[in-house]
C-alpha cells in the first residue's frame, strides 16, 4: 500500500464532493491544517475518523485505506475525475446564482433609492432631500456590490479549482460586477437632476426631470459600456486566432454602437430646442450652428459604420491568414 496514494485519494474524493478543507474539518470537528496533512500524506486520519470518512464520500473504509476505488469489473468502475467535474460545475453554478442574486439585491436597493427620491420631490416638494435619502440607499448598494465582490474573489482559492475554471469564474465576477454597478450608477444619474432646482423652486418638474436625467442616464450608460468593453479587451486573454477575432469582433461592433448612439443624442439635441435651452439656457439661440452640427454628424454616423466594417474585414483577414 503506498502510503501517498491515500492522500491523493482523499484530495480527489474532495473536490468531487465540493467541498473546501476548511469545510470538511469542520464537518469532522478537526483543524483545516490536519485535513491538508492527511492529503499530503504526512499522516493519516484517525482510525475513529474512517468511517465518517466513508460516509462523507460514498466509499468503502477499505477503499479508502487502499487509496483507491475497489469494483468487480472494468465497466463497473466510477471515475473520480467525472465525478469531481459535476461537483464541481453544480459548486460553480450555485456560486453563480448565488452572486446573480446578491447582484440583484444591490440593484433592487439602489431602485428602491430612486422610487424613495422621486416620493420626496412630488409628494413632499424636498428635490434635495429626496436626492440625499436617494445617495444613501446607492451608497448601500455600492457597498453590498463591492462587499461581495471581494468576497467571491477571495472564496475562489477556497474552491481549489483548475485553472481554466478558475479563469472563467474570474470572468464572470468581473463583468457581473461591472454590470452590476453601471445599473447602479446609471440610476445614481437618475437621480442627479435634483440637485438643480429652478428659480429656487423646492422640487423639480416632472417634465425636467425626465429631460435632464435622460442626458445624465445616457453619459452614465455610455461611460459604463466603454469601462465594460475596455475590460473585455484588456483583461480577458485568449491567442488563439478564433479568440483574436472574437475580440476584434466584439471591439468593432462595441465601439461602433457606442460612438453611433452618441451621435444620435447629440443630433437630438441639435434638433430640439428644449433641450437646447435645458443645457445652455434661455439666452442661448444659435439655431444655425446647432443645425450645422446635426448635419455633420448625420453625415458622420454612416461613414463610421462604413469606416469600421471595412476596418474589421482587413483586420480579421490578417488574422486568418496569419
Amino acid at each position: 500500500m503506498e502510503e501517498k496514494t491515500i492522500g491523493a485519494f482523499l484530495s480527489a474524493l474532495r473536490k468531487s464532493k465540493g467541498l473546501t478543507q476548511r469545510e470538511l474539518a469542520e464537518m469532522l470537528n478537526v483543524s483545516d491544517k490536519a485535513v491538508s496533512r492527511w492529503e499530503r500524506d504526512e499522516c493519516a486520519p484517525d482510525l475513529t475518523l474512517i468511517p465518517v470518512l466513508a460516509e462523507i464520500y460514498d466509499v468503502t473504509c477499505d477503499e479508502i485505506l487502499k487509496g483507491q476505488r475497489i469494483t468487480k469489473t472494468k465497466e463497473e468502475a466510477p471515475s473520480v475525475y467525472v465525478k469531481s467535474e459535476k461537483q464541481l460545475d453544480r459548486l460553480l453554478r450555485k456560486s453563480r446564482v448565488n452572486y446573480l442574486t446578491w447582484c440583484i439585491i444591490s440593484v433592487g436597493v439602489a431602485v428602491l433609492g430612486l422610487i424613495v427620491s422621486m416620493v420626496a420631490n412630488f409628494s413632499f416638494e424636498s428635490a434635495l432631500g429626496g436626492f440625499f435619502i436617494g445617495s444613501v440607499f446607492i451608497s448601500v448598494a455600492v457597498v453590498i456590490t463591492a462587499v461581495l465582490a471581494v468576497r467571491s474573489f477571495f472564496a475562489i482559492e477556497d474552491m481549489e479549482l483548475p485553472i481554466e475554471k478558475q479563469t472563467s469564474y474570474r470572468y464572470f465576477l468581473i463583468f457581473a460586477t461591472e454590470i452590476t454597478a453601471a445599473v447602479i450608477i446609471t440610476i445614481f444619474a437618475i437621480m442627479l437632476p435634483l440637485t438643480d432646482t429652478i428659480d429656487g423652486i423646492p422640487f423639480l418638474f416632472i417634465e425636467e426631470w425626465v429631460k435632464k436625467a435622460t442626458i445624465t442616464a445616457f453619459i452614465a450608460l455610455t461611460v459604463s459600456a466603454v469601462a465594460i468593453l475596455l475590460t473585455y479587451l484588456i483583461y480577458v486573454k485568449d491567442d488563439s486566432k478564433k479568440g483574436r477575432l472574437k475580440k476584434l469582433k466584439v471591439g468593432c461592433i462595441g465601439f461602433t454602437a457606442i460612438a453611433v448612439l452618441i451621435n444620435l443624442l447629440i443630433i437630438v439635441i441639435c434638433s430640439d430646442f428644449h433641450f437646447q435651452l435645458l443645457l445652455f439656457g434661455d439666452g442661448y439661440s444659435y439655431i444655425d450652428t446647432f443645425i450645422f452640427i446635426r448635419n455633420i454628424f448625420i453625415v458622420l454616423t454612416p461613414v463610421e459604420i462604413i469606416a469600421a466594417t471595412i476596418f474589421y474585414r482587413e483586420k480579421s483577414k490578417k488574422i486568418k491568414n496569419s
